[in-house]
């Protein structure tokens, strides 16, 4: 690689980076102007690289949902279906509702979310058939519902921060008919059935003790 093609390649990192957290920081109102100070480079380099802003854009938004899928793949491997769903869901829609961007582009249906919203839906999908088939969600619940949930509780948090409120929402999703999946709701474990008396939620103290925390700090 020639030392112009590695120098090009650079400034065209350091122009995603800066992009990325100038849009993060300020909105979709940032200018590619503001962004190639960020980036310590001049605005000409930003528009050789990125014609337009929504071309920038884009591939900041793309880049950010790549990482969820890689965090949604290292939740699914601790092999506990319903937590890994619901795990992934705060998270995900924490780290979008701190995005300015990022949220306005989910919020709105914008161009980037609509390029991104089928993989994001692959995943949500994939976490939640593994969660229903343990028996941790509703097994009457949809990925567009789920996906509708996660917009709406992505304006709710930009509004206010505390998870807390997300938790309780996303609660609708968790299966109570623990007498017919006769597994854990965190885990997915099965639950030995009583010899009297109703089947418990959970398959121990650690499990009753995850739940009680998602519920009451998120």
């Amino acid at each position: 690689m020639t030392a112009t093609r590695a120098d090009a390649r650079r400034n065209r990192e350091f122009v995603l980076a800066a992009a990325s957290t100038a849009f993060a920081e300020r909105g979709l109102g940032v200018s590619l102007d503001e962004i190639a100070a960020l980036a310590g480079v001049g605005a000409g380099t930003v528009h050789r690289h990125f014609p337009a802003k929504e071309q920038l854009l884009e591939e900041v938004v793309v880049a950010r949902f790549a990482s969820f899928r890689a965090d949604a793949e290292g939740l699914a491997v601790d092999k506990r279906p319903a937590e890994a769903f619901f795990g992934f869901l705060v998270a995900a829609i924490t780290r979008i509702a701190l995005d300015r961007a990022l949220a306005q582009v989910v919020e709105d249906g914008s161009g980037p979310w609509a390029r991104v919203a089928e993989e994001v839906a692959s995943v949500v999908g994939d976490l939640l058939a593994a969660a229903q088939r343990a028996g941790g969600v509703r097994p009457d619940i949809g990925v567009a519902e789920v996906m509708s949930l996660l917009v709406g509780c992505v304006a709710m948090q930009r509004r206010s921060p505390d998870t807390r409120m997300t938790v309780l929402v996303l609660d609708v999703l968790r299966n109570e008919s623990n007498e017919s999946s006769g597994v854990c709701a965190v885990c997915g474990k099965p639950l030995e059935a009583p010899a009297t008396g109703r089947r418990p939620r959970y398959c121990g103290g650690a499990c009753r003790q995850k739940a009680h925390r998602a519920r009451t700090t998120g």
